[in-house]
């Protein structure tokens, strides 16, 4: 009898627990959807009695109001019961995402995965891992940087030492997308890359949507220092050796990179006609050449006032981050 009566207990636990984060997914989409967002959670299905919680989805798909939008059909997300603060989400089906200058992009793999943990802290724990990837574009859309890749991850993390975050992005065993401007610089050779960074303010980053929580952080001075990290493409380096970078009042990047390029001179050059108009390109490569010491030049990469210079050249705008 007291096994039936505990037995009766911890399933109407499981079923309470599960209907309270069922009631908390619902209430974040639909706060997002007022906020602009598009929001679509269709087929759900609840399991994983007695010990896990899963959830999946015929389809998910988000869209924010500036026109990126992100769709991942059979949608799968589970955690302990014990530890509903940690998740981990699969795309067993790949994804698709809308770019709202490029169009669309197709993302499959071996491995699609996601793990969100800690989420009583700032920043959350997240990692993002994908393994054997390929990048595919919609007919008719921009050309994505790559086609494929052997390893991509994304971590963000709290710094041990410090009340701030850290982040890293790695790339292993990448192949440039056709008529891609990284193409025109790696051509055929394998891409390799690790970036990271430390993150201030990270307790600052809240909103009820990215661009109001990037204002948020932004406001309150956050930042991400210490950014270090090196890029391989082909014949050509690109170094960080640290820098700073914020995020200014119109929502665009704002700091600096200082940045050790081997063999720049093509790299840049390559750029003219596709990310770059010729003269800028010309005049980039013009700079770095005589900042060159033997294959190496020594150059700063700088965001301010919504522009982009590559040492003193005028190369784009600055990226739009909220």
């Amino acid at each position: 009898m007291l096994i039936a009566v505990l037995a009766a207990g911890y399933g109407g636990f499981w079923f309470f627990a599960t209907s309270r984060i069922e009631s908390g997914l619902d209430a974040r989409a639909e706060a997002l959807r007022q906020a602009g967002y598009v929001v679509e959670l269709t087929g759900r299905r609840v399991e994983g009695f007695p010990f896990r919680i899963k959830i999946r989805h015929e389809q998910a798909r988000i869209a924010t109001p500036s026109g990126w939008a992100l769709t991942v059909p059979g949608l799968e997300a589970e955690a302990y019961l014990h530890a509903p603060d940690h998740w981990v989400l699969v795309a067993p089906q790949g994804l698709s995402v809308n770019r709202p200058e490029g169009g669309g992009l197709s993302v499959k793999g071996q491995v699609m995965r996601a793990s969100v943990a800690g989420t009583d802290k700032s920043p959350w724990r997240i990692v993002l891992q994908g393994g054997k990837l390929t990048f595919t574009p919609a007919p008719g859309a921009r050309p994505f940087s790559l086609a494929s890749a052997d390893l991509l991850e994304i971590y963000l993390r709290p710094a041990p030492d410090a009340p701030e975050g850290m982040t890293l992005l790695r790339l292993e065993g990448g192949r440039a997308g056709e008529g891609s401007v990284l193409e025109a610089v790696a051509g055929d050779q394998v891409v390799t890359g690790a970036l990271q960074a430390r993150l201030t303010r990270p307790t600052a980053f809240r909103g009820g949507d990215w661009g109001s929580a990037v204002r948020a952080w932004a406001g309150a001075g956050g930042a991400a220092e210490k950014v270090q990290g090196l890029i391989v493409a082909g014949k050509t380096e690109a170094k960080v050796e640290g820098g700073t970078l914020g995020v200014g009042g119109d929502g665009r990047l704002v700091g600096a990179l200082p940045m050790q390029l081997k063999q720049p001179g093509p790299a840049i050059t390559a750029f003219a006609g596709r990310a770059l108009e010729e003269a800028a390109a010309n005049s980039a490569a013009a700079v770095a050449a005589a900042r060159a010491q033997g294959e190496t030049a020594r150059i700063n990469l700088v965001f301010q006032a919504g522009v982009t210079t590559l040492g003193p050249v005028r190369i784009g705008p600055a990226p739009k981050i909220g």
